[in-house]
């Protein structure tokens, strides 16, 4: 472990890869501290631009994650009015924004793993601020932005994984219609956004999983069990913390 944080330390791009997550962090933190006005948000959105276009043509492959990042933080910082909740969104972005970076630039061995981190913190970034806004009276529009926003973000994610173009789309529609559907039901249960947002990521993450696997052929009971596993250990988790009020 030490040897390879000496590497890391050692290593030019990762520097590189860091300097920039920090810059583009800050300037999202500027925008957010002056209620995303003009220039900071411009400012923000050029070095998003430069970033993109700076990485090598890997980013092809990321392209749904590395936009939809600061579109899922924007929402967070702009319309959770929570405490906590700016920090972590902040966080997250800086975080995740790293991992698409490294990603694009081949900085990552084991590729797959540190994308099953970005896919999944994606996730958790988009569909929380979703759940806290998600009312009744504009419960349709905010359902058609999780079908979107998650089928792209799985459309990408299969790319990723090497299905086939009409499998994969198939999938992607199957999954970004299951998000907006569950969406609906766990709107209704007063576990709080957080909660429910990480129930629909536990469920739409092992879904995701199940697909890949079927579509790869080596789907089997022992794969079955330990999703179902997963499944309850983590249900039960999330439940078990949830506040149980209405949000």
């Amino acid at each position: 472990m030490a040897k390879k944080f000496q590497s890391f330390l050692k290593d030019r791009t990762a520097w590189r890869l860091l300097s920039k997550t920090v810059f583009a962090t800050l300037i999202l933190f500027w925008a957010w501290r002056t209620n995303f006005g003009f220039w900071p948000t411009a400012i923000f959105i050029t070095v998003l631009l430069y970033d993109y276009f700076s990485l090598p043509e890997e980013r092809k492959f990321l392209r749904a994650s590395f936009w939809l990042l600061p579109l899922a933080a924007y929402l967070g910082l702009a319309f959770v009015n929570l405490p906590v909740f700016g920090p972590l969104t902040l966080f997250l972005f800086a975080l995740l924004f790293f991992l698409v970076l490294g990603l694009a630039a081949l900085f990552f061995q084991d590729r797959f793993v540190f994308y099953n981190v970005l896919n999944t913190g994606l996730l958790i970034m988009i569909l929380m601020p979703i759940f806290y806004l998600i009312r009744p009276t504009t419960l349709f529009g905010w359902l058609l932005a999780v079908f979107a926003l998650t089928f792209f973000i799985w459309r990408e994610c299969f790319r990723f994984f090497g299905l086939p173009g009409r499998r994969l789309s198939i999938a992607a529609f199957v999954l970004a219609f299951l998000a907006a559907e569950l969406a609906v039901g766990l709107m209704f249960l007063p576990i709080g956004f957080m909660n429910a947002a990480a129930f629909l990521v536990l469920i739409l993450l092992l879904t995701r999983d199940g697909i890949a696997t079927y579509f790869k052929g080596v789907l089997n009971l022992s794969f079955l069990f330990r999703q179902l596993t997963f499944f309850v250990f983590f249900a039960i988790l999330i439940l078990a913390t949830a506040r149980w009020s209405v949000y």
